[in-house]
């Protein structure tokens, strides 16, 4: 391809590629004001999140094969035009149902833009540019995901938050206009027009069901009827995927995929990668707005360090891996995001920013890595007309981690909130009976805090709110007492109330930071958890690379098992 059309067609895959993925989580601090502006419920409003996230995993293997039938070129450009559309539809939604029936068709475009970039990208550079290419856009994809909070702080507060969706139409339009004249049709040659719909219908149901139970387990209950039921429905549909896939002829996903050696390693890979990732973004978010009490805008620019330094780093990372081999930045990365995400078990109410950007650093340098190198060997390990249902394969596997590792995540933290501050009620009682306040003063601040240490977000503030309130109330009790008194007793009304404050004064700190350290714990073991996953990760990343001096010819040694029939 000429220079003047491949620059073009990289600027127009490279934006589609980002705003898909920006999509996911560029409009999770602007829930409030949605709220606020629909007169929404919180269980209404996360929807507008689910909605994306949902179409999104469900359209996209069936996306992926539609493309290799019909014509990548096209498919690409179809997905730009409806999340385009769809983009302006969301701005202009003029109720809640209707926003989030936008969203839905903006996720089913992300699902046609997202796995052709890769075809597409690796058609335009020759072989030993290819994995450099791959690790890139692996690596676009983590500044996407990881920059949202902050690119929608900004648009929202600054602008509107209707301009989280209005700044998708300038870059959509350019992106259409530049894949038009310059990015050239291309199929998966072994493919026919002939379409798998028992395929799609069932592995599209599967990961329905798959992700709406993630996505609801902890509203409705892990043991629920009606979460069972789509767990079970997921797995019959998934059985009834593979029986068909075994049987048919033309299948939407040849299984034969998965005897590639090291492409069922890398996969799940990125799906514990999906998984790990939580921590360090989106629980980490919880902590610095619910905890700290940072603002959404804040806490999205604090986390956007992470983006920053993944993509620095993943640009590094996959020029290294040309020379020494992929498998040690993935698996290094893998380790570093661990050892980031496990320092965050650190963090205290106390920690100051640069306490949080260090330790964010680490864990971007490992982001970097890790999705870079393990996106391009999976990706690159089937034959080239097999690379979009493989990108497909690879981002459905980090989408559904990353909402098992929500839902389980979130779970985690609800139950280790609830014993830490079981203890911490406990703690506060001893604290107040041993202290030198009247027994009236005792039982009205023991019944001020009983709320304290139950509720999660209020760990900034929760003690010395509670203990404010009951100044105020202790304030017009003596202002009562006064006028009820006689003067001689007035003094001896304000030396009771004012003993009884100034040891209140001295109390608080060390309630507080009963609440502090008690809430810090909860969520300093689900820091820790999370490491297990991104280990494991590790050794699946392991197995997946290879090193410099191993050939890079997987694909062609399996590309004649993958193209015959089941």
């Amino acid at each position: 391809m000429q220079k003047s059309r491949k620059i073009p067609a990289i600027i127009t895959l490279l934006l589609g590629f980002f705003m898909a993925i920006l999509d996911t989580s560029i409009v999770n601090v602007a829930l409030p004001r949605m709220s606020e502006f629909y007169a929404a419920d919180t269980a209404s409003i996360s929807w507008v999140v689910n909605g994306y996230s949902l179409s999104f995993a469900v359209f996209l293997l069936a996306a992926s094969r539609l493309a290799d039938q019909f014509g990548r070129k096209k498919a690409f450009m179809t997905g730009l035009f409806l999340f385009t559309l769809s983009s302006l539809l969301c701005g202009l939604a003029g109720s809640i149902t209707s926003l989030i029936l936008f969203r839905v068709f903006q996720g089913i475009g992300a699902a046609l833009i997202t796995p052709l970039v890769a075809p597409l990208m690796l058609a335009l550079f020759p072989p030993e540019k290819k994995a450099v290419m791959m690790g890139i856009t692996g690596a676009l994809a983590g500044l996407a995901a990881a920059s949202g909070p902050a690119l929608g702080g900004v648009l929202s507060y600054q602008l509107d938050w209707q301009w989280i969706f209005y700044i998708n139409i300038p870059f959509g339009v350019l992106a259409l206009v530049l894949a038009a004249s310059s990015l050239a049709e291309s199929y998966d040659p072994t493919a026919t027009r002939k379409l798998d719909w028992g395929g799609m219908l069932t592995v599209s149901a599967a990961s329905l069901a798959l992700t709406l139970a993630f996505m609801q387990a902890n509203d409705k209950g892990w043991d629920s009827p009606y979460i069972l039921s789509l767990f079970a429905a997921a797995l019959v549909s998934l059985l009834l995927f593979l029986l068909i896939e075994s049987r048919v002829k033309e299948p939407m996903l040849p299984l034969s995929l998965f005897r590639i050696k090291r492409f069922p390693s890398g996969n799940l890979g990125l799906f514990l990668l999906g998984i790990g990732m939580t921590g360090p973004t989106f629980i980490l978010a919880f902590f610095l707005t619910q905890v700290i009490g940072m603002t959404e805008l804040r806490a999205g620019l604090i986390i956007s360090v992470l983006a920053v330094a993944s993509m620095i780093c993943s640009v590094l990372a996959a020029k290294g891996a040309a020379k020494l081999g992929p498998r040690i930045f993935s698996v290094t990365g893998m380790i570093l995001l661990a050892l980031g995400t496990y320092l965050l078990a650190g963090l205290t109410t106390e920690s100051s920013t640069i306490d949080y950007i260090w330790r964010l650093v680490i864990a971007g340098m490992g982001t970097g890595m890790a999705i870079a190198n393990l996106t391009a060997t999976t990706v690159l390990l089937p034959p080239p007309d097999k690379t979009t249902i493989a990108m497909g394969i690879g981002t459905m596997a980090r989408t559904i981690g990353s909402a098992l590792g929500i839902a389980v995540l979130v779970a985690l933290l609800s139950h280790s909130m609830r014993a830490e501050m079981a203890s911490a009620q406990t703690e506060l009682a001893e604290r107040v009976a041993s202290s030198s306040l009247s027994a009236a003063s005792k039982a009205e601040l023991a019944e001020a805090l009983q709320g304290t240490a139950g509720n999660r977000g209020t760990a900034a503030g929760g003690a010395s709110g509670a203990m404010q309130g009951l100044l105020d109330k202790w304030d017009r009790k003596e202002r009562e007492q006064l006028q009820a008194a006689s003067p001689d007793a007035a003094g001896r009304v304000k030396e009771a109330f004012a003993k009884d404050k100034a040891e209140l004064q001295v109390l608080l700190p060390r309630l507080q930071a009963v609440v502090n350290t008690r809430t810090t714990a909860a969520f300093g073991l689900v820091f820790k958890i999370s490491c297990l996953a991104l280990l494991l990760g590790a050794v699946c990343a392991f197995v997946n690379g290879r090193k410099a001096e191993e050939p890079a010819r997987e694909a062609e040694r399996t590309g004649n098992a993958v193209r015959s029939p089941q």
